[in-house]
């Protein structure tokens, strides 16, 4: 199964919400997994990865298409607002 993320467009300017972010390990270029919708402090100072199956899954990079096999150790946190999904900031 190969999951395709959408990439959010979000105005310059605003405030990009926190999320899990993997980078892809063809073109390097950093693509969203996971939206923090609860942003409340209690993520902010200890944010829990989403749980990804131990064998991992297939995602596809929204930029060059590439697909590989990620598990949760290849999650990192972003926020801040140079960050723009399907670019790097």
């Amino acid at each position: 199964m190969v999951c395709h993320l959408r990439s959010a467009k979000l105005p310059v300017g605003y405030p990009a919400m926190p999320s899990w972010i993997i980078t892809c390990r063809n073109c390097r270029v950093a693509f969203e997994h996971t939206k923090i919708n609860d942003y409340t402090l209690s993520n902010f100072l200890d944010p829990v990865k989403p749980e990804i199956r131990p064998e991992g899954v297939e995602l596809a990079c929204p930029k060059c298409g590439h697909t590989a096999v990620y598990k949760r150790t290849d999650l990192f946190y972003r926020h801040d607002s140079a960050f723009r999904a399907g670019t790097q900031g």
